[in-house]
């Protein structure tokens, strides 16, 4: 029986390699197994011919033997269509030669429909139309023969009425057997391919959940220390300086922009694969926020030969509701590949409006550099995930190869279409409108602005937070902004101030010593629901908004942090945080 097993593995696993696809391997096992199983039956009238001196019959069905095993051997050297085009055009031509040589009008039905069967289930039809349509015409013109020629076309033999119905009743059983076998067949390679599909489903989840913590501790170790850079250099930013000094602290605010896209790029692009990326709706100035965009990219190519121009339509001087932390991520993506591959010559930016309606304006953003091109056969891959224009690219320029593909899935979410014009060796132009809806309610809080109103006097603010640098950048803000801070180093200590003294809003790092920020949160909300808690972190995980909402924590702020995004966390929370801390007095 080993020996029979052994044999079945080492037939069903013909032409059968390590890196096939678990779909295409079934289909090329269920080839094998089901488009030899009739040997067995030319094997029977071979012998049947052999003692009754039927020489035709045990000739014709060697023929047919050995156009299987030459089948198989297709299989075996990875022709797997050419294998399913010879063996199930033997097992159709045998049906006729069956037909009409032996007198047995049952075989039509015995071999017709397992093979109608048999081609489903082999068959990809979107990838093998041409061949499957090749061998299934075969099998109609053989079943049509079967109706249409005259019996006896082959070879005509006298046999007695008993002979007659031992060759009836043999080719039942035979049949009836063959059909049996082939339907154990059929469920154990399916169920060897249902339980190879499982594995594979569970080990991909669990790959999944690794990424997932991969990105999420990965994450938080890589913003922790960049959270220090950017907040150091808002500070720079804030305080008296010369021009000069200005445009150094804004080339290090783009590098370190640069740095946190990075991050956000491989973040991004686990939650675009997962379709977990939806677009906020904020309010903010486009032409400020274009002209700060553009000024960085100015500065860069000050002293270069690569002149920067841009042009910002005047009309794009309105505050606008939609996300602008996307579109800028997505210019942010397209300016710096042009700055990458753009040694001599110009880039162009160009933001300018098409349609003005009442709330609504069309606008049309465009990056057209100078530089080396893409080729027109390389114009799709380059939208590819990790796939840029040739292998040499990431040697000569650096990238991840994701930049494109997620400005891509980005722009999608802005319902539209990111397109490129390119020649080769002389430029490439990127290009895509969006619809923008104008927001008229109030003027948007921007940098201009917000030194007028960052008076937050009175707010009482608790931090829990154990990197000594991102305490020192939180102090520097708050005291700024006349806030009353008390600090803490661990989850313990936070529970102790908070049990002694009243705050308005309470600033939780999520990853302490002693105590975590979930545990502190846990026992906050025993004592008090009502009084704000962020979460401030550096973590990114799956679906994080809801987890921290069921936990108890009233908002988030993600490391690093920007000082307006600070700012409004804050004053968004002072009216709530008096209530509250009236309440428990």
């Amino acid at each position: 029986m080993r020996i029979v097993i052994n044999a079945y593995r080492a037939l069903s696993n013909l032409g059968i390699t390590p890196q096939m696809k678990i779909e295409q391997a079934q289909r090329i096992r269920l080839t094998n197994v089901l488009g030899s199983s009739p040997i067995f039956i030319y094997f029977f009238y071979i012998y049947f011919g052999l003692t009754h001196h039927f020489w035709f019959l045990p000739i014709l069905c060697c023929i047919l033997t050995l156009a299987i095993l030459a089948g198989l051997y297709c299989s075996y050297t990875h022709k797997p269509a050419l294998a399913k085009a010879v063996l199930f055009s033997v097992n159709s031509f045998s049906i006729f030669i069956t037909y009409n040589l032996v007198n047995i009008d049952y075989s039509v039905t015995c071999f017709f429909f397992p093979l109608i069967i048999v081609y489903v289930m082999t068959y990809n039809i979107k990838k093998e139309l041409n061949s499957f349509l090749l061998t299934f015409s075969f099998t109609m013109a053989c079943l049509a023969s079967c109706f249409m020629l005259p019996k006896y076309l082959f070879y005509s033999v006298q046999m007695s009425p008993e002979l007659l119905r031992d060759i009836v009743v043999l080719n039942y059983i035979l049949a009836f057997s063959l059909s049996i076998v082939i339907m154990f067949i059929i469920i154990s390679i399916n169920s060897q391919t249902h339980d190879k599909l499982i594995k594979a489903i569970e080990d991909s989840e669990m790959a999944n959940r690794a990424k997932s913590v991969f990105l999420s501790n990965m994450s938080h170790e890589l913003r922790t220390p960049l959270n220090g850079i950017i907040g150091g250099v808002n500070l720079l930013m804030h305080e008296p300086a010369t021009l000069s000094q200005t445009q150094y602290y804004e080339i290090l605010q783009h590098s370190s922009d640069l740095m946190l896209n990075l991050i956000n790029h491989i973040l991004d692009f686990s939650k675009i694969k997962e379709g977990k990326i939806h677009l906020d709706r904020n309010v903010f100035n486009l032409k400020q926020m274009l002209s700060r965009l553009c000024r960085v990219y100015d500065t860069q190519n000050k002293n270069t030969d690569v002149a920067f121009v841009y042009t910002i339509d005047e009309r794009l001087d309105k505050d606008f509701a939609s996300d602008d932390l996307r579109l800028n991520q997505i210019l942010v993506n397209l300016l710096t590949n042009a700055n990458k591959f753009t040694k001599k010559g110009r880039i162009t930016f160009t933001a300018s409006v098409l349609e003005v309606a009442d709330l609504e304006m069309k606008v049309l953003f465009s990056v057209k550099d100078s530089g080396m091109g893409i080729k027109k056969e390389q114009l799709k891959k380059i939208f590819e995930s990790f796939e840029q224009a040739d292998n040499s690219t990431t040697r000569n320029f650096g990238g991840t190869g994701l930049g494109l593909s997620i400005c891509k899935e980005l722009v999608r979410l802005f319902d539209s279409q990111l397109n490129v014009n390119s020649i080769y060796s002389e430029g490439s132009d990127f290009y895509f409108t969006l619809q923008l809806a104008l927001h008229v309610e109030s003027a948007t809080t921007n940098e201009s602005t917000a030194d007028a109103i960052m008076d937050l006097k009175g707010l009482r603010v608790l931090v829990a937070e154990d990197n000594k640098v991102n305490m020192l950048v939180l102090r520097k803000f708050l005291k700024k902004w006349n806030v009353t801070m008390d600090e803490v180093n661990n989850g313990a200590e936070a529970l102790a101030k908070f049990n002694n003294l009243q705050y308005d809003i309470i600033l939780l790092d999520l990853e302490m010593p002693v105590l975590d920020g979930y545990t502190v949160i846990k026992e906050i909300r025993k004592m008090d629901t009502e009084i704000p808690v962020v979460a401030f972190t550096a973590a990114f995980y799956e679906d994080m908004q809801n987890d921290l909402a069921a936990r108890g924590f009233s908002d988030h702020l993600h490391k690093p942090f920007k000082a307006n995004d600070l700012y409004a966390k804050l004053s968004r929370y002072k009216p709530l945080t008096i209530n509250s801390s009236s309440i428990r007095g």
